[in-house]
């Protein structure tokens, strides 16, 4: 979180809570800090729960936004007599928010860094399942 104020997307102040401090419930008020997000970091803020494989995503600061740079390849060797699944490998361009350019957030977000300077050459993967509207991207799943 300090960074995060460093680079703007949060402010913090000093405030009270109370900590249980023993099994017969007895409570202590103690300082602690409490984080809120700038006009900058509302900016980046993704207002939306999402599900990854098991995992459940709830709200996210968005670093760039991904478009289609070229498909490498397609893989359909995950396909059934019911279903058709394949793996799309592309290419992609990057749009990074400013903040996500800065040398502390690059250290302390490497993979974000990764993808930034990964553009159209790192390749990334999308499992794809073909719905009644065509190929569709599989939500949560990895290749």
């Amino acid at each position: 979180m300090p960074v995060l104020e460093k680079l703007g997307l949060v402010t913090s102040k000093v405030a009270q809570a109370e900590r249980v401090i023993s099994d017969d419930g007895a409570k202590v008020t103690v300082p602690v800090k409490r984080y809120e997000l700038t006009r900058v970091g509302l900016q980046s803020y993704l207002n939306k729960d999402t599900m990854r494989g098991s995992l459940e995503h709830h709200k996210d600061l968005c670093a760039a936004t991904l478009t289609l740079d070229q498909v490498v390849r397609w893989d359909e060797s995950q396909s059934t007599a019911d279903t058709r699944e394949g793996t799309l490998f592309y290419t992609y361009h990057v749009t990074a928010v400013p903040w996500a350019l800065s040398p502390d957030a690059q250290k302390v977000f490497p993979m974000v860094d990764k993808i930034i300077k990964g553009e159209g050459t790192l390749q990334l993967a999308q499992r794809m399942q073909l719905g009644k509207e065509g190929w569709i991207a599989v939500p949560g799943s990895q290749p």
